[in-house]
């Protein structure tokens, strides 16, 4: 955030899943909510955030993202809402928030014996 990284604990307790035009965010037990409107033309790509449900309800975010493969979502977002990002750098001075997003490795089936 800002140029400043979260503690280990607050990342690892964020999960961010989108589907379509809609995402969920979860920060420990908060659920943040809303549409996610992406533009794959530009470059770089980007994304306008609204929030419709939770913390951010009312809120919009302008970012702009990469995946490095399919498993790698980059991020960065204006939190004030202004202007897209030109860089993927969180400075003090820009006031960027930057996450890196790894998809999570689904957990095996339980095998069950008899």
């Amino acid at each position: 955030m800002a140029g400043t990284p979260f503690d280990e604990a607050v990342t690892r307790s964020i999960t961010v899943k989108i589907e379509g035009d809609r995402y969920e965010t979860m920060v420990g037990a908060e659920v943040d909510r809303g549409d996610c409107i992406v533009d794959a033309a530009t470059t770089p790509k980007r994304m306008t955030i609204t929030g419709t449900d939770g913390p951010n309800k009312g809120m919009t975010y302008l970012a702009v993202y990469e995946m490095d493969d399919e498993d790698s979502l980059r991020i960065c977002y204006d939190l004030s809402g202004k202007n897209y990002p030109d860089t993927f750098d969180a400075t003090q001075e820009n006031g960027y928030y930057t996450a890196t997003y790894q998809r999570e490795t689904p957990k095996p089936a339980e095998e069950t014996s008899r």
